[in-house]
């Protein structure tokens, strides 16, 4: 363990004197960029670890959460100092054909569809219409069901 925390320290001040100096030849420029690659890569490399764990966190606790039958939403779980989660279904649109589902939506009355914004509530409703008949189903696009979590830091 000391040789490793050693090591550590040695690798910082390399890192920290690499960053204050100017060098003064070739080689001096050489040595401090091999410095500061060798502690870029290790940072990159933990922080691969660590992106793919937390990929495979949410996928976890996406399969943990249940939505009921009937509802939209799942139960908000809450840990007190790490954050809440929480699953709810979705209907996203596979436009096949853009135009035509750009002329669909503007013919019906749902222009707010095509804009790109996050607000989904337009899809929502629309998707509603044609489920109650109100709407013709548009040849230009497919509809699905998705379930998406939501995960938020306290």
């Amino acid at each position: 363990m000391a040789i490793t925390e050693k090591t550590s320290d040695t690798d910082e001040l390399m890192v920290a004197g690499a960053l204050a100096e100017s060098p003064e030849t070739l080689p001096d420029a050489i040595r401090q960029w091999r410095v500061l690659k060798d502690h870029v890569d290790a940072i990159a490399k933990t922080v691969a670890d660590h992106t793919s764990k937390i990929t495979w966190l949410k996928n976890y606790i996406q399969h943990q959460l249940d939505i009921p039958e009937g509802q939209d939403k799942s139960e908000t779980v809450s840990v007190p100092g790490a954050g809440s989660a929480s699953k709810k279904t979705q209907v996203v649109a596979e436009v096949v054909d853009w135009e035509a589902w750009q002329k669909y939506c503007v013919r019906n009355g749902f222009g707010a569809v095509n804009r790109h914004q996050n607000n989904i509530a337009p899809l929502q409703d629309l998707y509603e219409g044609i489920m109650t008949g109100e709407f013709p189903m548009p040849k230009s696009a497919n509809f699905k069901t998705i379930e998406k979590i939501s995960l938020r830091r306290n």
